[in-house]
């Protein structure tokens, strides 16, 4: 519990709804699946259940590339008119080291435009 309290008062103190700085000057993107299930990791009461305890896991972005037809090489290219706080949400950088620090996965999603549409 201790831990979840730590993250949630790191992410609180360090999210920012501006880039730039001494923290880089670029988006970086999360699927919002992941982000949904790391808000309730965090914000959870003290844990009376087990699915309370238990981290969202890795970092998946995965759902935000175009996906590869079978049996061809990932091209990692990042989906079109994809939205915001509906399909992913934006960390700078530092939210994006603290995060991929304590929760590894990936891959990461880095722009200097919030908006991916168009």
């Amino acid at each position: 519990n201790a831990r979840r309290k730590l993250e949630h008062a790191l992410a609180c103190k360090y999210d920012t709804k501006e880039v730039g700085g001494n923290q880089g000057s670029y988006w970086y993107l999360l699927d919002n699946v992941w982000v949904s299930k790391w808000k309730r990791y965090v914000k959870a009461a003290d844990a009376e259940h087990i699915k309370s305890m238990c981290s969202p896991g890795p970092i998946s972005n995965d759902r935000l590339f175009i996906p590869a037809k079978e049996g061809e090489p990932p091209y990692m290219e990042v989906r079109q008119n994809l939205r915001a706080k509906v399909e992913y949400h934006g960390v700078n950088a530092l939210i994006w080291g603290v995060l991929h620090f304590l929760h590894g996965g990936g891959p990461v999603v880095c722009r200097q435009e919030f908006d991916l549409k168009g």
